[in-house]
């Protein structure tokens, strides 16, 4: 699974998030004043470590992949609306990132558990798209105010800035025009264009149809290939973080516009550094981050660190700059996501 993360702001932070933790969502909807339907924040076990890519706090993962293989990544969609309110628990559309990979090993799982709690927005404006290690993928969009899940139907997969039904029809339109007598190119300017390609900013329904191409291809079997395949959908200026997950092997490989050095995480290897340092250590304070704009190159697991409270709040201060969002409500999640309790793993973890 490729992801090409195009953004106005590329700082981040690995997080490595252990099992056997207790989360609750943000409440953010209880800090709204009075509504005529109330519910509660969401609360959950932690089945599965998993290793995210955060740039708005610890607990609201842009993407990442956990031990049984599942990854899951957004992208923004304009159009994007989500369910009204009601009764069901909720939880922000990032920390729903997190609940995935917190609680599910398959597509399957995702698609089972999708109606049982409701995505309620802080800021973005997103959808979904996940793979895990049977190859089976899906996506998650919320169009007119109504929950759309993909699975069977997603015979592309593939996901950028439109939604999928736009870029599917668009890609189908444009395969009837290249099989037309009319429409056909030379061998030699197809080259020409592919090389162009990469040169040039391209949108988002032409970005779906380099990321289909990019889907069929049977060359791509090495996390290096995997960046490599993401220049022909990079835009120049906008792309931040380039990340190739290896599902079957629960490895990542990465690279940012800031360090082009690739930079690979061996998630199983991460789980085992706690164990190394103590039998006894509680699953809460074996919580451990990276910064992406460290300047290192190669595997990463001895370059995680506990999260330090005033580094944190600190980063997440300046994102929520970045998007004209108040400082108080940055200080809030950053005081939130530091709540952890533990759960018992002898125990039968359930939701």
């Amino acid at each position: 699974m490729l992801k090409s993360y195009d953004w106005h702001d590329g700082a981040g932070v690995l997080y490595f998030n252990p099992k056997g933790i207790r989360r609750h969502a943000f409440p953010h909807e209880s800090l709204q004043g009075k509504q005529s339907i109330r519910s509660s924040a969401h609360s959950w076990n932690t089945l599965f470590a998993s290793v995210s890519f955060n740039q708005y706090g610890r607990g609201f993962p842009n993407g990442g992949i956990n031990e049984r293989g599942l990854a899951i990544e957004v992208l923004w969609l304009n159009e994007t609306e989500y369910v009204e309110r009601d009764r069901r628990p909720y939880l922000n559309e990032l920390e729903w990132v997190q609940y995935v990979l917190d609680t599910c090993e398959s597509v399957k799982q995702i698609e089972a558990l999708v109606t049982k709690v409701r995505i309620s927005p802080i800021h973005g404006q997103i959808h979904y798209f996940f793979c895990d290690q049977s190859g089976d993928c899906g996506a998650l969009e919320f169009i007119k105010g109504s929950m759309k899940f993909y699975r069977n139907e997603l015979h592309i997969p593939s996901l950028t800035n439109h939604s999928y039904e736009q870029s599917t029809t668009h890609a189908n339109k444009q395969q009837s025009l290249r099989e037309s007598r009319e429409e056909r190119l030379s061998q030699v300017y197809k080259s020409k264009r592919r090389k162009n390609a990469k040169r040039e900013n391209r949108g988002s329904l032409a970005r779906f149809l380099s990321a289909q191409e990019l889907s069929k291809s049977e060359d791509i079997n090495t996390l290096q290939l995997g960046l490599d395949a993401l220049e022909q959908v990079k835009i120049r200026g906008y792309t931040k973080w380039q990340i190739a997950y290896d599902l079957k092997h629960l490895k990542i490989a990465f690279r940012t516009n800031k360090n082009p050095n690739i930079r690979q995480i061996n998630l199983k290897k991460l789980i085992n550094v706690p164990k190394q340092v103590s039998l006894s250590t509680h699953a809460c304070s074996t919580i451990m981050t990276y910064s992406l704009l460290r300047k290192e190159s190669g595997e990463l697991s001895s370059f995680f660190k506990p999260p330090a409270f005033k580094e944190e709040r600190a980063h997440l201060r300046k994102r929520f700059a970045h998007l004209k969002l108040p400082k108080q409500l940055a200080d809030a999640l950053a005081s939130h996501a530091r709540q952890c309790s533990e759960v018992h793993l002898e125990q039968k973890l359930s939701e």
